[in-house]
């Protein structure tokens, strides 16, 4: 069950004996358990991505002329994890490649060729050889804040567009808001690992380590590690054809 930050911080306020509150201002012990939740909640979301985080979005074309092949990432993505571009109706998978490798592939094309064109960087004055007849393929990024794609389709569109994107992509989850009636962004079944961690913490930091809770937050952590998704895919078997 997801819980309210009031009803966390007089959780643990009760398991460390100390002072009931009706609300955080009212005791600057109660101040400090807020504080020292909404930390741990940082930290284990920047530790880990947590399936409630991940969601389907659409990638922003940059939508100038003289870089067709760009696309901008939304701040509030984290990690992308697949992409796809659309062509003829139908999503096909743009691979990643590490930006080495990427620039390899593409100085090594013809920079005269008619059916390449010479994009410059973003941020650096290097030019860049981009297939002008193909849908992208590859893409890769330089700076965490731009997409690079290897191609597009000039006889399609003059830019690649943000309406045949599709992305797998994991997003920061909302911020944290040392709020009595704030909710952290955590599905149900992660509150028991995140408020035996944040006893842990605050035992730790306000009391002296307690074993007991100690080892109920490990055992939580393990628990959460195993049921991370709510979803679980099996192996896939080879398809040799047969």
């Amino acid at each position: 069950m997801k819980k309210d930050l009031i009803s966390i911080v007089q959780e643990i306020l009760s398991d460390m004996d100390s002072d009931e509150v009706d609300n955080i201002a009212d005791s600057v012990e109660a101040e400090q358990v807020a504080r020292i939740v909404a930390s741990t909640f940082d930290r284990l979301v920047a530790d880990r991505v947590f399936p409630e985080h991940k969601e389907l979005r659409q990638i922003d074309s940059l939508a100038q002329s003289e870089r067709p092949n760009y696309f901008i990432l939304p701040a509030d993505i984290r990690l992308l994890e697949k992409f796809k571009y659309k062509v003829s109706g139908m999503y096909l998978d743009v691979y990643y490649e590490d930006s080495e490798s990427f620039l390899e592939r593409i100085v090594s094309r013809d920079s005269t060729a008619s059916n390449v064109v010479n994009v410059q960087s973003v941020d650096s004055p290097v030019t860049l050889s981009i297939y002008n007849n193909k849908r992208p393929q590859w893409f890769t990024t330089f700076n965490d804040e731009y997409i690079v794609c290897d191609s597009f389709d000039a006889a399609v569109d003059s830019t690649l567009q943000t309406t045949n994107t599709l992305a797998m992509v994991s997003v920061l989850p909302s911020a944290f808001l040392i709020e009595d009636d704030f909710i952290p962004d955590l599905d149900a079944v992660h509150f028991p690992m995140f408020i035996q961690e944040c006893k842990s913490m605050c035992f730790a930091l306000l009391k002296g380590v307690n074993q007991k809770v100690e080892q109920s937050s490990r055992r939580s952590m393990v628990k959460t590690q195993n049921d991370l998704n709510r979803v679980k895919i099996g192996k896939r078997l080879v398809d040799y054809g047969r």
